[in-house]
């Protein structure tokens, strides 16, 4: 089985590819090794998919896609398909009975668990009004808006502190990899708390500028 998707990315702009495995797919591309065009719009959301038994169907589907205007795209997308819906739901928890933060945390190793707790403990000591969500898949926390997401692949936990945060912070992020709006802290290594720490109060206050407080 062969797929031909549409993302949506943290910037409101629309991506299209094809792949013989979309779940893994879409974790590609949020954990940064999706795509180059993706990996700097990051957290990017499925929100259109459509089934083919050859490849080549998806190729050709893919290509006509990419050539419909923005709003052609956006009235495919409303219209949608019950297939496209499921994965989307799928994909966001919603069918996997993945409701909250615990739930996600609970799927991982025990060693993943306990880097994760820690990282919402920092986040949530450092912005302690913050609210905290399943969107994109994984685990968001937001002020009125959104602060920061975090997930756990295979080989790392990624950070999804916004390109500005990811800008600010290059220097003591260098050691890391990074991508325009993400960075990927290895389950090797140490997570680097002080620094989420002070990400996270660095969004925080951007959200409050933004509200003129």
């Amino acid at each position: 089985m062969y797929f031909t998707y549409i993302l949506k990315c943290s910037d409101a702009s629309l991506y299209t590819g094809w792949t013989d495995d979309l779940d893994k797919r879409i974790r590609a591309h949020n954990a940064g090794s999706g795509s180059k065009y993706t990996r700097s719009r990051l957290p990017a959301v499925l929100v259109y998919s459509e089934a083919f038994d050859t490849k080549s169907e998806a190729m050709r589907r893919e290509s006509a896609i990419k050539k419909l205007k923005r709003s052609e795209k956006l009235e495919l997308i409303q219209k949608g398909t019950s297939v496209s819906e499921k994965r989307r739901k799928q994909l966001e928890g919603k069918e996997t009975e993945i409701l909250s933060v615990d739930d996600y945390i609970a799927q991982f190793p025990k060693d993943v668990q306990h880097k994760l707790k820690s990282m919402r403990h920092t986040i949530i000591q450092a912005a302690p009004e913050v609210n905290e969500k399943i969107s994109y898949g994984m685990p968001t926390f937001f002020m009125d808006k959104n602060l920061v997401h975090f997930a756990a692949y295979k080989n790392h936990i990624g950070f999804y502190p916004t390109p500005s945060a990811i800008e600010e912070f290059a220097d003591e992020l260098s050691q890391y990899k990074t991508s325009k709006g993400a960075v990927q802290f290895p389950h090797n290594q140490p997570l680097p708390y002080a620094l989420i720490t002070r990400i996270v109060k660095f969004r925080v206050a951007e959200n409050q500028k933004r509200k003129g407080k």
